[in-house]
């Protein structure tokens, strides 16, 4: 699979948290530029980054060699159901952090930046504008790039019709081929169509430039602000950090949205082509297959390609639920030709590197560096979520009754490579993974795979004696989890022998006798 490395990256091999965001700015070459803060040994180092990064960024990730360590990030899960996400206000972080003892390190770009507060069922929430930003619109990055365009959206089709809740979409050669799924053309569509939301999403240029106009310019750097929308009756699962009734969200992992306001969309796209079979010779291309590594150039003088087939590099996705799914079609507007002769040309190909150079700035003609793309959407019609909300209140209850550990959990895909990896409803299966640190140094991991369709899985407790770092239980956890899939969904018994571990059956759901058995078990 393919993955991302960040560079300029300072810091060796030592691993770093994604502490913080800061300012977008543009540079002389006319890039938009992301300030991302990483926490160093109780120091902190501003980068920027190119804002087509946005959709992989999150607070609370741990990094080494430039690379996101998955399975490790501080925070706890949490689950919401809001009213009305607009009804809320929007204070500086330096007023939040405090109140959450989440240091900003005196930074002036760190505290200035922006924060919603809102209520729901006598808990406060705080959401900073960027991850509400990130969750809501910047899926991939053709929109992260549109964020902080004028008429952004507009410049990603060649035609658009709506009439009768019926959409035609025409989508213009901006957008990669390898991007565009009925999850991209349904979630753009919300974006479009319903005006709330657009005025939501353009509202990020708008804010960014008026507050240029009055404070030295786009250069200077601007705090990211967005027109909060509606989002009526909205169901949230949430990691972040929560002391008594107040949660700081560091990630929005799901969302439910109202009801879809289009019954069908018809979409276009000069890759989608009609196929004419013809008696010429088959082509067949010999090629090795690698895992590419991307490496990001951030330099404003390597420009990105244009190409339609550009790598998409999935990382771990935010859900959107709709109530309604649309009738969803590709139209075709060329022909394409497919040869069914009796003979094969040949071509050789290489396979190509493990290391690329890749952008995720805006394409040019003349461009000479390969623009990637990023899949971090999901869109679900299962409001239900994955069958872990009692699992997350286990681990609250673990939390507030013994004080003497630090938990923190996030959730991840499940590798690829069996039917097992999916939900039956389509959804990727996930895995919710509980990092348990003693104060004498003892890490413990509890793993709890999705089992919305009732799947006997028992909860597992693990703990890694011969690693040393954070990379390597990384490592170990991606091996064990791939091992669970390859095992076709039952934990594998012949590799679990080499380490410590405790399955736990399901015997008892109530939240707090849960945890006591956990705790049992883990101390």
């Amino acid at each position: 699979m393919a993955s991302i490395k960040l560079r300029p990256w300072p810091f060796g091999n030592r691993i770093v948290k994604l502490h913080w965001f800061g300012h977008v700015r543009l540079t002389k070459g006319n890039r938009w530029r992301i300030t991302v803060a990483f926490e160093d040994n109780q120091n902190i180092e501003l980068i920027n980054y190119p804002i087509g990064l946005l959709p992989i960024l999150r607070i609370g990730q741990y990094y080494q060699n430039g690379q996101a360590l998955i399975s490790q990030a501080t925070g706890s899960i949490d689950i919401a159901h809001i009213r009305d996400l607009s009804d809320g206000h929007t204070k500086n972080s330096l007023d939040i952090c405090r109140r959450f003892n989440y240091y900003l390190y005196k930074r002036a770009e760190l505290i200035k930046q922006n924060i919603w507060c809102f209520q729901s069922k006598g808990i406060y929430y705080y959401i900073p504008h960027i991850e509400l930003v990130r969750a809501l619109f910047a899926k991939n990055k053709v929109l992260a790039n549109a964020l902080l365009r004028p008429n952004g959206l507009v410049y990603l089709l060649d035609h658009e019709h709506y009439n009768n809740r019926q959409a035609i979409l025409d989508f213009s050669r901006e957008i990669p081929a390898s991007l565009i799924n009925d999850d991209f053309v349904q979630h753009f569509s919300w974006v479009y169509f319903i005006t709330e939301i657009r005025n939501s999403f353009e509202s990020v240029q708008t804010n960014v430039y008026a507050q240029a106009a009055t404070n030295y310019g786009l250069a200077f750097g601007q705090a990211i602000e967005v027109i909060v929308p509606k989002l009526l009756n909205s169901d949230w699962v949430v990691r972040g950090k929560r002391i008594n009734q107040h949660v700081l969200i560091y990630e929005l992992l799901s969302f439910s949205a109202s009801e879809f306001p289009v019954e069908r969309i018809d979409y276009s796209h000069k890759s989608i082509k009609r196929r004419v079979y013809c008696n010429n010779p088959k082509k067949k291309r010999i090629s090795k297959g690698k895992e590419h590594t991307f490496e990001i150039d951030g330099e404003d003088k390597n420009q990105a390609r244009e190409e339609t087939h550009q790598p998409v590099v999935e990382s771990e996705a935010t859900q959107m639920v709709f109530t309604n799914s649309p009738e969803i079609n590709r139209i075709a507007k060329y022909d394409q030709q497919i040869n069914q002769g009796d003979s094969y040309t040949s071509k050789q190909g290489r396979g190509g590197a493990a290391l690329i150079a890749a952008s995720i700035d805006e394409s040019i003609t003349g461009g000479s560096v390969q623009p990637i793309e990023f899949k971090t959407l999901e869109i679900a019609y299962e409001r239900d979520g994955f069958g872990l909300e009692d699992f997350y209140e286990m681990i609250k209850c673990l939390e507030e009754m013994h004080q003497e550990i630090i938990l923190s959990m996030n959730l991840v895909n499940l590798p690829l490579g069996r039917k097992f990896s999916w939900l039956p409803d389509g959804r990727r299966r996930v895995c919710a993974i509980v990092r348990v640190k003693w104060a004498r140094g003892k890490v413990n991991y509890i793993l709890e795979i999705a089992r919305p369709d009732q799947r006997s899985l028992s909860t597992l407790i693990v703990q890694f004696t011969r690693t040393i770092n954070r990379e390597n239980e990384e490592k170990a956890i991606h091996e064990l989890l791939l091992n669970l899939v390859l095992n076709s969904g039952n934990w594998p018994t012949e590799w679990l022998r080499k380490i410590n571990h405790v399955k736990l059956r399901h015997t008892d759901m109530e939240p707090s006798h849960w945890a006591e058995r956990v705790y049992e078990k883990i101390r």
